[in-house]
């Protein structure tokens, strides 16, 4: 078990270090998040990969156009966007949790907040060029992982089961929890429409992403409650905190050493893939020690590496627990103002 953990964990960095060269050579606007893509997408069953690929690409696709194509309609931040934000953040985390192909949902979302988000802050680019951006960079991660994929599942993983992974894909139906859950989230994401006035553009997007990733959560999870995301939260915390306290202190040690921070670099993400795979309950923390780890040490230019994107990331996932927590008080307080009224109705009738 523990030989299979770092096979994964090696397959990772080569999948890691191949997304970052080719960035950095097609000269994108963000790395960090190619390296990023690479890291989720790549796994121990190349199939899964492919799919996880596909899936990725098309939502990414999806979430990109849409963005740039309604962001160009809104001059500014105001009530208007943040409903339409709201709404659509509403419909696809519905789909994310009842219908099929949950991950393609998923990057809908969230490449649309992205870019509707980026696109109603005073920005240094154009919403269309900022989807662009997004498009390249998940394209040469996903690109990059499955190149590695296909070669281990050639040699070294080629006695291993690679076949199509089984989906289960129910019709969409309705699901009132599910749709309370995701009323909630259009919720939270509708102030990131007023906030631009005072808040920037990066802050917003890291907490958007944090309270759509933290609020993605299997259907089954709904009925133990909201203790469910707020686990999930404090892991994105943990995980962020230690990777970007990792990769900070990479930096100052290697004093800009390319060579130094290739080793930091697969140093660390050996380690958040090795944590992710792990047989516990933390693997959520892996994968965002490996996220935060990737935006701080993974430079446009190695010359540029500081820790800038580190405190940006860790200030946006607090605005978004902080956001998150504003509505469970809110809609916490609706859900006991109704259960008074049912209870009042009941005791009417008898």
């Amino acid at each position: 078990m523990r030989k299979e953990l770092w096979i994964d964990a090696a397959e990772a960095v080569a999948s890691v270090l191949l997304a970052t060269v080719a960035a950095q050579w097609a000269g994108v606007a963000h790395v960090g998040w190619a390296a990023f893509s690479a890291f989720m997408v790549i796994r121990p069953n190349f199939a899964v990969s492919l799919q996880r690929a596909r899936l990725r690409i098309l939502g990414t696709l999806a979430g990109a156009f849409a963005g740039a194509l309604m962001a160009v309609h809104f001059a500014g931040p105001g009530f208007v966007a943040g409903l339409l934000l709201g709404t659509l953040v509403f419909v696809t985390m519905y789909l994310t949790l009842l219908w099929r192909h949950p991950y393609a949902w998923l990057f809908t979302g969230l490449t649309f907040l992205m870019v509707f988000v980026e696109g109603l802050s005073v920005h240094k680019v154009t919403p269309a060029t900022f989807a662009i951006s997004r498009i390249e960079e998940v394209l040469i991660g996903t690109l990059a992982s499955l190149l590695i994929g296909y070669v281990a599942s050639r040699t070294w993983r080629s006695a291993s089961p690679c076949g199509s992974p089984c989906l289960n894909t129910p019709g969409l139906s309705w699901h009132a929890r599910g749709a309370w859950h995701s009323v909630e989230t259009g919720f939270t994401v509708f102030w990131l429409a007023i906030l631009p006035y005072w808040i920037s553009g990066p802050l917003l997007i890291q907490a958007g992403v944090t309270v759509i990733a933290a609020m993605s959560v299997p259907l089954p999870a709904l009925d133990d409650g909201r203790l469910v995301v707020f686990i999930r939260l404090l892991h994105r915390v943990l995980g962020c905190a230690m990777g970007a306290l990792l990769a900070a202190g990479i930096l100052l040690v290697s004093q800009h050493n390319p060579a130094w921070i290739t080793l930091g670099l697969c140093f660390g993400v050996a380690i958040g893939r090795y944590v992710e795979n792990g047989p516990h309950t933390f693997g959520y923390v892996g994968v965002q020690f490996a996220l935060a780890f990737l935006v701080v040490l993974v430079p446009d230019r190695y010359a540029l590496a500081d820790t800038v994107p580190a405190e940006h990331r860790f200030l946006g996932i607090l605005l978004g627990f902080g956001l998150l927590a504003l509505t469970e008080v809110l809609f916490g307080g609706a859900r006991m103002a109704l259960g008074a009224i049912n209870r009042r109705r009941s005791l009417a009738r008898h």
